[in-house]
């Protein structure tokens, strides 16, 4: 759980979430919001914020992940769009990251 001023919020490990390695602690927190549901996402690194133009993903390519579509960065790297409202109705399905004590 992520303790806010205004309240609490579920916290995932987004490399859990999206089925990859992490690499060491997760340093930051997104917090997304999507139908009426707050929830926080641990993340190894935040790249920034930039408009793109975005194309849907077959559903084949997703292969079941939050992912509603991609994008190309200018660098040629494909960067996945985060299906915020998918996210929080599989929140219940998903394991809350533990913390170390």
């Amino acid at each position: 759980m992520l303790v806010l001023e205004d309240g609490v919020l579920p916290l995932l490990d987004g490399a859990e979430v999206f089925r990859r390695d992490t690499v060491g602690e997760h340093e930051f927190v997104v917090i997304i919001r999507a139908q009426d549901k707050r929830l926080a996402l641990a993340v190894d690194d935040l790249v920034g914020q930039r408009e793109l133009v975005t194309r849907p993903l077959p559903d084949i390519v997703s292969d079941g992940e939050p992912v509603s579509g991609g994008a190309a960065l200018a660098d040629g790297r494909i960067a996945l769009i985060v299906d915020c409202d998918l996210l929080a109705a599989e929140n219940g399905t998903s394991r809350p990251l533990s913390l170390a004590a």
